[in-house]
């Protein structure tokens, strides 16, 4: 999978990336250095985009794709996770839902 990112950061003018915490400290960071010459737009309501659960209570998801038309969608969530979902299956069910928006 990595070797295909830059791949397809090349064909995407506009990448959003869409997590907790971690994805504004050094994940988007760390991919904007794939391709510099990307359009970057870090989703971060208030302090960030916290858990899946938490994206997805009062349809916040749609809210932060509807703000926009992106190239790529780049999600990362965990963190919180751990604690808010840790059972797995809801966590990936959740996961699956966002994917599906």
């Amino acid at each position: 999978m990595m070797q295909l990112m830059p791949l397809i950061f090349s064909l995407a003018s506009t990448v959003l990336v869409i997590g907790d915490s971690v994805s504004g400290i050094a994940a988007t960071p760390a991919l904007q250095t794939v391709d510099p010459g990307n359009e970057w737009i870090y989703c971060a309501p208030g302090d960030n985009c916290q858990s899946t659960q938490y994206a997805l209570e009062f349809d916040r998801i749609d809210g932060w794709l509807a703000s926009a038309v992106y190239d790529c969608i780049v999600v990362n969530f965990g963190l919180h996770d751990i604690i808010v979902t840790p059972d797995l299956n809801e966590y990936a069910a959740n996961l699956q839902e966002i994917l599906l928006r």
